[in-house]
């Protein structure tokens, strides 16, 4: 990657209503969203917004002994909402279907009417791809994250790549100190496999305030919702 020709594409949030105006005026029809603490972030804010979208995940935890804490089930919370649909929304009965559930709901998905949101963590993963050695040609991929006792299913770099709408979602400094560490090759992360010139990102103020230190190590263009 070079940084000199790396283009930053913020969509600052402004206050909490400017996540709900990002999904209605900015997102496709399908939306991807990410997994873990990222999801329930967002689940907060777009719970209310009353026009039609279908709602699938970036990654998923096989663990069926824990149901209440999969992303699934977080993202369920969203039924109330009438002009919501969740693709994943089925009851398990094994990690087995997890796993088929997990890939069905990407049947017949139309990219061009599609947004992926995906989150990183403070360790420079995105969805449950842990570090930069995953190269696949298949577009779903089996994980496990260190000192856990299950794996996870995720969607590959490989398919990551095939959406020309995706979003990097950070909140606060700490993931700012993350993401240039990533850029200056002090973390490896699958990040810098699927960024070529652009990236867009969605970030709240610290998150901007923080990475605007980092600027002389490539080009921001910062827009307002």
């Amino acid at each position: 990657m070079n940084l000199k020709k790396l283009t930053l594409n913020v969509i600052l949030l402004k206050n909490r209503s400017s996540l709900s105006n990002i999904f209605i005026k900015k997102f496709s029809k399908n939306i991807i969203l990410p997994g873990g603490s990222t999801l329930i972030q967002i689940i907060k804010n777009i719970k209310d917004i009353k026009i039609k979208k279908f709602f699938l995940l970036t990654d998923e935890r096989l663990n069926f002994n824990s149901i209440k804490n999969l992303n699934s089930s977080n993202l369920k919370r969203l039924d109330k909402n009438k002009y919501f649909k969740i693709i994943m929304n089925k009851k398990f009965n094994s990690n087995q279907d997890i796993k088929k559930y997990f890939i069905k709901q990407f049947d017949g998905l139309n990219f061009s009417k599609s947004t992926l949101l995906y989150g990183m963590g403070t360790d420079g993963h995105i969805c449950s791809l842990f570090n930069s050695k995953y190269k696949t040609k298949k577009y779903f991929i089996i994980t496990r994250k260190k000192k856990e006792k299950f794996k996870r299913i995720s969607i590959s770099q490989n398919f990551i790549m095939r959406f020309d709408k995706k979003y990097l979602f950070v909140l606060g400094a700490k993931k700012a100190i993350t993401f240039n560490d990533i850029l200056i090759n002090r973390i490896q992360s699958p990040i810098k496999i699927i960024v070529k010139k652009e990236l867009n990102i969605i970030c709240n103020k610290s998150f901007l305030k923080k990475i605007k230190s980092f600027s002389n190590n490539f080009k921001l263009k910062i827009n307002y919702i």
